[in-house]
């Protein structure tokens, strides 16, 4: 486990729900990393919550917080992961 991961928390924006869902759906169809990172990408671009389109540097934070969460969380976070799905 890393420690690092138990000693800090970033949250640069908020984070929606629906986004959250869109990654567990990828999750589930077995999407992997590299082609779920475009998928979020895209979805990100029409995705509820923004007043305007994302910025790359938006997308790239966000679609990593989605990433770390369903498709490719740390290891000692699997089973936490697959509880949730």
């Amino acid at each position: 486990m890393r420690l690092q991961r138990l000693s800090k928390i970033g949250i640069q924006r908020e984070l929606r729900v629906a986004w959250f869902d869109f990654a567990h759906r990828l999750h589930l169809s077995g999407c992997a990393k590299v082609e779920a990172r475009e998928q979020i990408y895209d979805f990100l671009d029409g995705a509820p919550g923004f007043e305007s389109p994302p910025t790359a540097q938006s997308k790239k934070y966000i679609a990593n917080v989605l990433i770390k969460s369903w498709i490719n969380p740390d290891c000692d976070l699997v089973d936490l992961r697959d509880d949730a799905a």
